[in-house]
């Protein structure tokens, strides 16, 4: 299936008044995450937490939709987090704890233009972060 760039753009506004490169930790949102965070928080508002197993149910169902377009083995392989912090954390202890019992060495690649949550953790892990300095170019 060929995407329609132009349309997946229009769902998108900052992206008619900027080009945007740096997410970081925000990024710009679309128009359908905007709605859908308007009725989560309409339903907190007005509910409180009382649908709770919904939100559990619908969560499940994302975790298996993101397995599928991932191509993955399952939803078993799918997890998600609070933040990046908490993924590079575990990331990285899972990777300790594997290739420390094959007595591999500790050795990460990354960016010099990485943000810290992304390297610290593994640098607590006792792992080599080796920085590679990201080049950027592109043509009209």
């Amino acid at each position: 299936m060929k995407i329609d760039w132009a349309s997946e753009r229009q769902l998108f506004p900052a992206v008619t008044k900027q080009t945007y490169l740096l997410t970081a930790a925000v990024g710009p949102i679309s128009t359908s995450v905007y709605s859908s965070y308007q009725n989560h928080y309409k339903s907190l508002l007005e509910n409180g937490d009382v649908n709770w197993i919904k939100n559990i149910d619908m969560l499940e169902q994302v975790r298996a939709k993101t397995a599928q377009f991932l191509g993955s083995n399952g939803d078993h392989e799918i997890a998600f987090t609070a933040n990046t912090s908490l993924a590079m954390n575990l990331l990285a202890l899972i990777f300790k704890t594997k290739l420390q019992n094959q007595s591999r060495p500790l050795r990460v690649l990354s960016c010099k233009e990485e943000f810290p949550s992304t390297t610290v953790p593994w640098l607590n892990h006792g792992f080599e972060v080796i920085q590679a300095q990201l080049v950027i170019w592109y043509q009209r």
